[in-house]
């Protein structure tokens, strides 16, 4: 028998019935999370939440780390998504000027999804998530390197690679930081510093 993922879904569902309590249950999950954060979260308190029994809740999720997991590509998705719209529609546009709209997406965005994109990283480090393949960062690094590519703002392919992910680590963790304390900086101050950062990074 095939050894379960800790944190493997036990069955996608196929029926709208199973697609609404999955959603309950992710719903349900948030909220808590939300009053007390996930380090309080339990399976039981999650199904009461959601209106469901234990027994329904484990048929779609082995556990409370797969639930996590879930919850946690919920929004990633979404998240990427949106933002690789933003870079596709930049995509023309010379860097001072593409960054610029891409950066205060990508803010609004992360301010939006924060407890999921940053909070839970933070306090479930077990998940390993920011490393996991639907982290924000490996779900858009596509298109950091389409837009990169097409303004011929790399030459080789390794090069490319290394100025999207210096990039992204750059963007996502000034945000990161600048939302879990802003102090007395400004949303403007930062995207008009993060851009010229970028911008001259990419331009050397």
């Amino acid at each position: 028998m095939a050894t379960e993922h800790p944190a493997e879904r036990r069955r996608t569902p196929k029926q709208e019935r199973g697609r609404l309590t999955v959603a309950s249950i992710l719903e349900a999950t948030e909220i808590l999370a939300r009053e007390g954060g996930f380090m309080r979260l339990e399976t039981a308190r999650i199904a009461a939440k959601a209106g469901i029994s234990v027994g329904s809740l484990y048929q779609y999720f082995a556990n409370l780390q797969s639930i996590l997991l879930s919850l946690y590509e919920k929004h990633s998705t979404e998240v990427a998504y949106k933002m690789k719209s933003a870079m596709v529609n930049a995509l023309d546009q010379p860097p001072e000027q593409a960054l610029l709209e891409v950066m205060w997406v990508i803010l609004r965005l992360h301010e939006r999804h924060h407890m999921i994109l940053h909070q839970m990283v933070d306090e479930v480090p077990q998940l390993n998530l920011a490393h996991h393949p639907t982290s924000l960062k490996n779900l858009i690094h596509g298109s950091v390197s389409a837009y990169l590519r097409h303004q011929k703002l790399a030459g080789s392919t390794a090069e490319l690679n290394r100025k999207a992910r210096i990039l992204e680590s750059i963007v996502f963790g000034c945000i990161k930081d600048y939302l879990d304390d802003p102090g007395s900086m400004t949303k403007a101050a930062l995207v008009k510093d993060l851009n010229a950062i970028c911008v001259h990074y990419i331009r050397t």
